[in-house]
């Protein structure tokens, strides 16, 4: 048989892809790509959560340090803003215990999602809020003498 024979047969001898192979495969670059960004924006997603997350155990410690290496400054704050950081606030709630020198403190840190929306503050935690609890001992003469045990200041 001869080449122009062979090529007069018909298409199913030609070689190369058919035009419905073509668009199948395009279909599933097309399909498999749109997954492939939904996977980086995610991936983006989680990233900046844990870095906000990071942040607010910081900020958090940072205080919590602060109050441990001056008890002085052990008082209750509630949603003030946080020197550097004009989004984020943090509070402080301190409870003695039963045992006479043993105090657990509470240092919360929160996002603030506007500036200026210190009073649409919700008091339960979110997302945006990071808390640490410290059981730590004080020495009552660190400590304003006008309180009594089971208060607060």
């Amino acid at each position: 048989m001869t080449d122009q024979a062979k090529r007069l047969r018909g298409p199913s001898r030609r070689p190369g892809f058919s035009l419905l192979e073509v668009i199948i495969a395009t279909g599933i670059l097309a399909a498999s790509t749109v997954l492939l960004l939904s996977l980086f924006s995610t991936g983006q997603r989680h990233a900046d959560r844990a870095e906000t997350r990071v942040l607010a155990q910081m900020l958090c410690q940072s205080k919590l340090d602060e109050l441990i290496a001056d008890p002085s400054q052990l008082r209750t704050v509630d949603d003030e803003l946080i020197v550097g950081y004009i989004d984020w606030t943090y509070s402080v709630d301190w409870t003695p215990s039963e045992i006479d020198g043993l105090v657990r403190l509470r240092v919360s840190v929160s996002r603030v999602e506007e500036f200026g929306r210190l009073e649409d503050i919700a008091p339960a935690l979110s997302r945006n809020t990071f808390e640490l609890v410290r059981w730590t001992r004080y020495r009552p003469s660190n400590i304003d003498s006008d309180l009594t045990f089971g208060t607060k200041f």
